[in-house]
């Protein structure tokens, strides 16, 4: 086999903060810039020539006026076409169709999701029987949002948690775990701590703090396995480490 380039970033003089494949609805890699521009390529196209613009499924258009930190696709089967877009205040959603189908009306979003500062992170639920979205903010909050298929999203999970990693740390990112329902996150105490978070309850539930003596930096990423009890955390220092959960 072999790699093919979908984007010829040079020639573009764009510069990627976020990459997401959407499998489910659109087919089609989704980038976000360092500029807050949002543009797609079709992995099934022919790629460009070597130095030639590259031909964009979606060209770059306009959504923020600083750096988009994630981009997150609603993949559910049977969900509605969201995208999720962070930035340096509000998250933004969209209807990823209407972009790509170059509609008038697609530079609109559906929902702004409003924060007091930074989202470092938005990702939408792997599973479920509702579109919820997980956020990252530096007010020191994790939130949990519902409903955004509908009109009026709501908020009705806030975890309090120290998301000031300061100058030298990469920001946390909290991750949904493979079957929803709950999340993982680093902590400045250099662990890894998973949070539940099911539909219908009150109040989250820290379900462990995990740390090991290999473990002398912030854990800042994570990924679960996809079938196995097992989560991945990766640090500024170079190293993952793989917890039991």
């Amino acid at each position: 086999s072999m790699w093919q380039p979908l984007v010829n970033a040079t020639s573009e003089e764009l510069e990627f903060s976020a990459m997401e494949y959407d499998a489910t609805h659109t087919r089609l890699v989704w980038l976000a810039t360092n500029e807050g521009e949002l543009c797609a390529v079709d992995p099934r196209a022919r790629p460009a020539n070597d130095g030639a613009k590259s031909s964009w499924a979606v060209a770059p258009i306009s959504v923020f006026d600083k750096k988009i930190n994630t981009v997150s696709v609603d993949a559910r089967a049977g969900a509605s076409p969201h995208i999720a877009l962070s930035s340096n205040g509000p998250v933004a959603i969209y209807d990823a169709r209407r972009i790509a189908d170059g509609k008038k009306e697609a530079s609109k979003p559906l929902h702004m999701l409003m924060h007091s500062k930074s989202v470092q992170g938005a990702y939408f639920e792997p599973c479920g029987p509702t579109s919820r979205l997980l956020t990252t903010c530096y007010d020191d909050f994790i939130r949990v949002w519902d409903g955004l298929a509908g009109d009026k999203p709501s908020c009705p999970l806030r975890v309090k948690h120290n998301n000031n990693t300061g100058r030298w740390v990469m920001p946390f990112r909290a991750s949904w775990c493979a079957a929803g329902s709950s999340f993982f996150i680093g902590s400045m105490n250099r662990q890894l701590e998973m949070y539940d978070v099911s539909p219908g309850i009150a109040a989250a539930t820290c379900l462990f703090r995990q740390t090991s003596d290999h473990m002398t930096a912030i854990a800042s990423r994570y990924a679960q396995h996809p079938t196995l009890a097992c989560c991945a955390a990766a640090t500024s220092s170079g190293r993952i480490h793989l917890f039991r959960v």
